[in-house]
């Protein structure tokens, strides 16, 4: 209902004018909260979002935190696909986990299956673990510190410190860190079909975030996508994807030869280039 109701309000003529309205609102918020913590020098922050049910655990700097201080939800988009799309006696992976929001709320609607969560960075992957802990998670949540891709090896990860969510494998170009300071972490990877094969998952819905490595993480995961064929919600940006020498008609493309049906997550056609989140269903299971 609310995505029919969005895509009407997108055809409307006064749709341009309430944009303008809410982008005002927003950049008036964010004034706010620039000012308030202009004087803040360090530290993590606790707290809840309304539509993800626990208490998460923050680096202050955090873009992810300023969204959720904001607007008081996380992308009710994907959290409403996740919550359509929960497995049935299967399991489900988390991949580019962060601090642990869609890790938790698998965990809290599979209480008799297993998610893992998979982040490469080590401050996001402390705050996902204690994140785990503090909503009492542990019993059905595997993590797992490295890279997801198409081979086995040692990678280099970019990290803008307190800003994990844009790390990346590749060029940091997401215009959110632009030109910001970064450090880079040597670390381990493996592929997704050798990562599920030693846990002896049966996974049935990937949410994938990985700033534009998607591609690498699904050849690597082609056996699994044979074999369990799930349900794929993943970001997709083709700015990101191009510094990563692909892009996203690549990764439909690939998709669509597994037998896989690829639409923008509010269930719109895709358009090139893209920029936003899909959701990818085989059709075997249609």
């Amino acid at each position: 209902m609310k995505n029919t109701i969005k895509k009407i309000l997108k055809k409307s003529f006064l749709y341009p004018l309430l944009s303008k309205i809410k982008n005002g609102k927003r950049l008036k918020l964010e004034a706010n909260y620039n000012r308030i913590l202009s004087n803040v020098v360090g530290g993590n922050i606790v707290v809840d979002v309304k539509n993800i049910p626990g208490n998460y655990e923050f680096d202050f700097r955090s873009d992810i935190l300023r969204r959720i201080l904001i607007s008081k939800v996380y992308e009710p988009e994907i959290v409403d696909a996740i919550l359509k799309n929960l497995p049935e006696n299967a399991d489900a992976i988390n991949i580019g986990a962060n601090v642990g929001l869609y890790t938790n709320l698998l965990a809290q609607n599979m209480k008799n299956n297993k998610v893992l969560a998979i982040e490469p960075t080590k401050s996001a992957y402390n705050l996902l673990t204690r994140n785990i802990e503090r909503n009492n998670n542990k019993e059905n949540v595997i993590t797992f510190k490295g890279i997801i891709s198409d081979v086995k090896g040692n990678f280099t990860i970019n990290t803008v410190v307190g800003k994990e969510e844009y790390s990346s494998i590749g060029n940091l170009v997401h215009t959110s860190i632009n030109e910001e300071p970064y450090e880079t972490e040597e670390i381990s990877g493996i592929t997704l079909d050798e990562l599920t094969q030693e846990h002896k998952l049966n996974p049935k819905l990937l949410v994938i975030d990985v700033e534009g490595a998607e591609y690498k993480v699904l050849k690597g995961a082609k056996k699994t996508l044979e074999k369990s064929q799930p349900i794929i919600i993943s970001e997709l940006d083709d700015k990101l994807l191009v510094a990563q020498e692909t892009d996203s008609k690549e990764i439909i493309s690939f998709l669509e030869a597994l037998n896989y049906e690829v639409k923008d997550v509010d269930g719109g056609k895709i358009q090139y280039p893209f920029t936003g989140n899909i959701i990818a269903k085989s059709k075997s299971n249609s």
